[in-house]
């Protein structure tokens, strides 16, 4: 999937992306993300979906090129 990072939370290691076509927001934690480094808000991402405690969140972070 496409989406853009639409917030960071930095002191709790967590943000949302949307997907693109979508008002959906899905949860990213730091551990999905290259490197295990934050992205700054607005950043463009591919990713694929997958679960964490019955909700959607986003795996294999990558930002898009």
């Amino acid at each position: 999937m496409n989406g853009t990072l639409i917030s960071w939370f930095k002191h709790r290691n967590y943000g949302f992306i949307r997907p693109e076509l979508t008002d959906d927001e899905i949860f990213c934690h730091i551990t999905d993300l290259p490197n295990k480094e934050p992205l700054t808000k607005g950043t463009r991402v591919t990713f694929e979906l997958g679960q964490f405690g019955g909700r959607r969140k986003a795996i294999n972070v990558e930002v898009a090129s």
